[in-house]
């Protein structure tokens, strides 16, 4: 059965140095389809996950709740990880924090790991062009590279992220970087196929830097961050249901395609990119869907019938 396993999202809350980096693993055991940390969730424990470069004199990142006169709230809550929970940002400052996440070649068998998604959401407040933030990522024996050129791994999506162009000059590389004009978002894929060794660690960087003119700006802050294993049943692959969806982008009807279709109904669900449900129907038997009430974005549909269950990602335009 194909399926989007172990969405990880991060809740971040400050326990101290005595808590040690951890890596993300969604590649190996049984992986349920769904582990959820929240950024708000109370007593969560995610801050071990990530490292900060204590050895960046003044590193701003901290995790914990946000005051800040700009990015102020949060989707879920007011907790985030962000350079500085309550101050703007000084001048002539670098800060660096790092995560890990396991990927590796696909297993020979029942269960076909095919690779991971990787979404980040943020916004930044930054002077434009001057300062701001870049995601960089390093795989095992690899070097860092920009998440945007990294050959290992494709831009499924991204709203409101940066480009080639838009090179920040604090950094000299490409980033997030001006006045918030709405979340950031980016989905990123990790294929097994392209792993180069049996295991491959891979390393993301979340650098922020500033030049000597003070701004009085907020800075960036990272509200959540999705690591979802995707996996394959190579035994029910030619024998179950197989879902399609298209036009993908799609901007007013979403056409359903399913093969070994069910007699009778079933349950079809479409959640958002936070994982809230937005739309159910236990008794579908059409072959499209109008989708216009839904706001732009990126979406799961999940298909379950007596055959079993598919999920496809697909984009509101």
């Amino acid at each position: 059965m194909k399926k989007l396993s172990g969405i990880l999202i991060l809740s971040l809350i400050l326990f101290g140095s005595a808590a040690q980096e951890k890596i993300f693993n969604v590649c190996v055991g049984n992986v349920p389809d769904m582990i959820a940390f929240d950024f708000n969730a109370e007593n969560d424990s995610s801050e071990r996950y990530f490292k900060i470069d204590t050895s960046q004199q003044n590193n701003l990142w901290q995790f914990g709740k946000v005051y800040k006169s700009m990015i102020d709230t949060t989707v879920s809550g007011p907790r985030a990880l962000i350079t500085d929970t309550s101050n703007t940002y000084p001048i002539n400052n670098l800060s660096s924090v790092e995560f890990k996440v396991l990927n590796r070649a696909p297993l020979m068998g029942s269960d076909a790991y095919h690779g991971f998604y990787l979404n980040i959401w943020s916004k930044i407040d930054s002077e434009l062009n001057t300062d701001g933030g870049t995601i960089e990522v390093k795989h095992t024996n690899g070097d860092w590279v920009n998440v945007i050129e990294d050959p290992l791994a494709s831009v499924e999506w991204s709203e409101n992220f940066y480009g080639l162009e838009d090179t920040v000059s604090s950094l000299g590389k490409p980033g997030l970087t001006g006045s918030p004009v709405g979340w950031s978002l980016v989905n990123l894929m990790y294929w097994t196929y392209l792993v180069q060794t049996s295991i491959d660690t891979v390393s993301f960087r979340l650098t922020f830097a500033s030049d000597s003119v003070d701004t009085q700006q907020d800075g960036w802050l990272i509200h959540r961050i999705e690591v979802i294993g995707y996996f394959e049943s190579m035994d029910e692959l030619h024998q179950k249901q197989q879902l399609h969806v298209f036009p993908n982008p799609a901007y007013d009807i979403l056409h359903i395609s399913i093969s070994n279709r069910s007699q009778g109904t079933a349950d079809l669900e479409i959640f958002d990119a936070l994982g809230r449900s937005c739309f159910k129907d236990t008794k579908f038997k059409r072959s499209s869907l109008d989708i216009s009430a839904l706001e732009k974005g990126l979406y799961i549909l999940r298909y379950t019938s007596n055959n079993g269950s598919s999920s496809k990602q697909f984009i509101k335009e």
